[in-house]
């Protein structure tokens, strides 16, 4: 008995959610459709594009939810879009896809210059390669909130203004 509780624990797995909306402990985490609905366009492009040469046995991200493994980074993503961020937990095998996030600026970029190597770009994030400063996101079937991290408002701030590239006027 003792063995099952064991493995049972060890293939669950901590992530982390950025969500729109609030979200309590023992929630499933809906997918992100409502995240595509609010795309702009040029984000929208982006995606249409890695869709189009998406391997066929991996999950189309639109149905899919989206995690990040680190927390640093979905602090600064969920302080950027004004968002609540969660620990949620996931089985290992709800699993999807693991990708660099980092891709799709890449590929964002190649689109609007019309870049000969936005396909190759694409195809790196499927097959789970690295940009230099990689951000790891999951592709999941399935998570549950276990708790809200209450980003204070001045790291919110911090953070927001880094990710426009302006200066943190306390230094």
């Amino acid at each position: 008995w003792k063995s099952v509780v064991q493995f049972s624990l060890q293939s669950m797995m901590k992530a982390y959610r950025a969500h729109k909306n609030t979200l309590q402990p023992g929630d499933v985490v809906p997918p992100s459709t409502s995240f595509f609905d609010a795309m702009p366009e040029g984000k929208k492009a982006a995606e249409r594009f890695l869709e189009s040469v998406r391997p066929p046995h991996l999950p189309k991200r639109e149905n899919a939810i989206f995690v990040f493994e680190d927390e640093i980074q979905c602090r600064k993503w969920a302080s950027q879009e004004l968002r609540n961020l969660y620990v949620v937990e996931l089985k290992s095998n709800c699993i999807l896809h693991r990708a660099d996030w980092c891709w799709l600026s890449v590929i964002m970029g190649g689109l609007v210059k019309n870049d000969p190597q936005t396909a190759k770009y694409a195809n790196n994030y499927w097959a789970g390669e690295t940009t230099e400063r990689p951000v790891w996101e999951l592709l999941v079937a399935s998570a549950t909130v276990v708790e809200e991290i209450i980003i204070p408002e001045l790291e919110r701030n911090r953070l927001r203004c880094e990710a426009h590239g302006l200066p943190d006027l306390r230094d």
